[in-house]
């Protein structure tokens, strides 16, 4: 079974600002990966178009607000004759550390899997919530 995903980055809220700026980080940048039909697909793989957004700054209330989207071919494969094998996609949002010399950090890390939500209605919306950790402040993104 095969049909289109249409995946919206919108948001992600809460970042602790102050630990960030400690830090020295002052943007970010979610990067997909798109992990189906059994094979694992690199953050950058050919066979999938773009896979990361932009970076963007990290607003004073602790918002970073990217607004983009991706699309992707989603080839569903049957397990048994009531279920579909997993279709995932991680998400991970990085920042830099300017004091390790440019290290890329990952503060963010989610998977979904959209077999979960198949079959979905056109047009379903989900949000996603995640848990995070940077230096010692742990919250969760609802």
């Amino acid at each position: 079974m095969s049909f289109n995903l249409h995946l919206t980055v919108h948001a992600i809220e809460q970042l602790p600002r102050k630990k960030l700026k400690e830090l020295n980080i002052s943007s970010l940048n979610l990067r997909i990966q798109w992990i189906g039909d059994g094979k694992k697909h690199g953050f950058f793989g050919k066979r999938f178009k773009r896979s990361h957004t932009l970076k963007q700054q990290i607003q004073d209330n602790g918002i970073v607000q990217w607004n983009e989207e991706f699309e992707q071919v989603v080839n569903l494969k049957r397990d048994n004759s009531e279920s579909f094998r997993s279709w995932n996609i991680n998400l991970q949002v990085r920042g830099m550390d300017q004091r390790m010399k440019g290290k890329e950090l990952i503060f963010v890390e989610a998977k979904i899997d959209i077999t979960e939500y198949f079959p979905a209605d056109s047009g379903m919306n989900l949000r996603i919530p995640v848990n995070f950790k940077i230096g010692d402040c742990e919250a969760a993104n609802n």
